[in-house]
């Protein structure tokens, strides 16, 4: 707005100063109708000019407004789609801010490529000759951001992310659960049976059979089933297990 006002007063100045500068420096011509037909062109061409830079000017705006709208818009919507299903995760303690905002920069550089390719690809809609037409550059912005966000592969790229806060969610709620079952399991072993389980059956001891200890304080320590990451290729075997 501020570049649109300068312009407008740039031009009213011009205007304003026409009279004077006009007799000062144009040479006098014997033909007073030659003089009017020359003044009357001039007028005509700054008036034409005053429009056309008028209508850039607000043509520039315009595409700035949709170019802004369009990119927040864009953004808004990233973290509207990642906080939907990592905020009750967060207020959980299932998982950190931090670990949201990996999630939100990684969709980010997705999109980013995205848009910019497409733009690219359509560059030839936004320039005329060798100039960029603002409202058509806009109009192309704005679709490129659309097609982004309902193409097939963002949306397969967020259908994996919500999988993966889902299954973290549920991995998460299990360990919980096998801790506590777990722990009352412990309390309620028959500690003399266990103290000589091991001389009673050495070799169900040694490799078929836990003696319980070992298995239940290694889940306590945070040895458990699941990996808390769902992509994490892990081996589920207890440390400390014979299995392990």
């Amino acid at each position: 707005m501020k570049k649109l006002l300068a312009l407008i007063l740039c031009v009213m100045m011009f205007v304003s100063v026409i009279p004077t500068s006009a007799f000062a420096d144009w040479p006098i011509v014997d033909d007073p109708l030659e003089s009017a037909n020359t003044y009357a062109t001039e007028i005509k061409n700054m008036i034409k000019h005053t429009r056309e830079n008028i209508e850039t000017a607000y043509g520039v705006l315009v595409m700035d407004q949709v170019v802004y709208n369009s990119a927040k818009g864009m953004d808004d919507a990233i973290v509207n789609l990642v906080d939907g299903i990592a905020k009750p995760l967060i207020s959980k303690g299932k998982m950190t801010k931090a670990d949201s905002d990996i999630v939100k920069d990684a969709i980010r550089g997705l999109i980013d490529g995205m848009v910019a390719e497409k733009m690219m690809k359509d560059a030839y809609k936004y320039f005329d000759g060798d100039k960029i037409d603002p409202i058509k550059y806009a109009q192309v912005f704005a679709n490129s951001v659309s097609k982004a966000l309902t193409d097939k592969d963002f949306q397969k790229g967020y259908e994996a992310v919500a999988t993966y806060f889902a299954l973290r969610q549920v991995v998460s709620d299990i360990n919980d659960q096998l801790e506590k079952d777990y722990e009352k399991f412990q309390n309620g072993i028959d500690a003399k049976f266990d103290a000589k389980f091991a001389d009673r059956y050495p070799e169900l001891a040694e490799n078929f059979i836990d003696t319980y200890g070992e298995m239940a304080e290694a889940i306590l320590e945070g040895e458990i089933f699941f990996p808390t990451d769902p992509w994490a290729v892990e081996d589920y075997a207890f440390v400390g297990s014979p299995l392990s």
